[in-house]
């Protein structure tokens, strides 16, 4: 059964594109659904549990629209909008199990078969999130122009999926590839350094364990990719890669010594009990050139937000 999309529309409705987004639970896409709903969009999201949606969504919102389905590949795409509708695809199965071959396995061939059948219904405004891991282990300020080498399956399956949908361009797709750096706020997996130190300092710990701290990373509150990632999507024209972070690199001892203060907290650190991962570049940033130049309204931190 398909979805009348272009049925919520109405003479009064007065909003701005309607927007499907896939992935609107999770973490970054809550974000991104109040912060398309705050731009004046119509959302439809599409969603396996309605009842847990509405839970972590703004349900009372006349503009959020629930479209239940079970897995890509089941979805009648016959029914969706075409013209000036947009997608953005966060959707993406086993988020944070970087080295795990399902990420290939269980991800690419659904994914594109989704993105591709949305193409050929003519929905061609599509925003994808990608991931700095696509960059391996280049160092510096990286840029969206460089030849990426993924060192992990994540990394390779994100990658590949963008090229794949790049032979899509002569159906005049206007893709968005937006590789997020590191998303940090409300929301986050817990197994991530800060919901962990924020955690150590609420139970009141004595010491918080890492690893030696000196790597040097890209933050980027999820609100800020959020809004971003809105802006992106409005875009009617093909931007390609677009890297999103904060344009500037923090050293992960330095992010939790200012969170430490913040806090106003006594937590002793213990740097270097845990190893370095082997999968990221010790010291890498976003360059944000051509984000800057796509997109005028972009917004950048220049301080870690709590």
């Amino acid at each position: 059964m398909g979805w009348e999309i272009c049925g919520c529309r109405s003479a009064n409705s007065g909003f701005l594109m309607h927007i499907i987004i896939s992935g609107a639970t999770g973490f970054i896409g809550q974000a991104v659904v109040k912060a398309a709903l705050a731009r004046g969009h119509a959302v439809s999201v599409l969603v396996r549990n309605e009842a847990v949606a509405r839970k972590c969504l703004p349900a009372n919102n006349s503009n959020l629209f629930f479209l239940p389905f079970g897995h890509f590949p089941d979805l009648d795409l016959s029914s969706l909008r075409k013209g000036d509708d947009a997608l953005i695809h966060l959707a993406w199965e086993g988020v944070g199990k970087y080295s795990d071959p399902a990420n290939l396995t269980r991800n690419l061939e659904p994914q594109f078969l989704f993105l591709k059948g949305l193409v050929d219904t003519g929905l061609t405004n599509i925003t994808v999130a990608g991931s700095c891991l696509e960059y391996g282990l280049l160092e510096g300020a990286v840029r969206e122009d460089m030849c990426v080498q993924p060192v992990t399956y994540y990394g390779l399956a994100k990658h590949t999926l963008r090229c794949m949908l790049d032979m899509l361009a002569n159906q005049d797709m206007k893709l968005k590839w937006l590789r997020c750096f590191y998303v940090y706020g409300k929301g986050q997996r817990p197994q991530a350094i800060l919901p962990q130190l924020l955690s150590a300092i609420e139970r009141g710990d004595k010491v918080f364990n890492m690893s030696k701290g000196e790597q040097v990373r890209d933050f980027i509150h999820v609100d800020t990719l959020a809004f971003n990632t809105i802006l992106a999507a409005e875009a009617h024209e093909n931007l390609g890669i677009l890297n999103m972070g904060s344009g500037h690199g923090t050293r992960v001892i330095d992010l939790v010594r200012h969170v430490i203060e913040e806090k106003g907290a006594s937590i002793e650190l213990n740097p270097g009990y845990y190893p370095y991962p082997s999968y990221e570049p010790f010291a890498f940033q976003a360059d944000t050139t051509k984000l800057k130049n796509s997109i005028k309204e972009a917004r950048f931190d220049d301080k870690i937000m709590l």
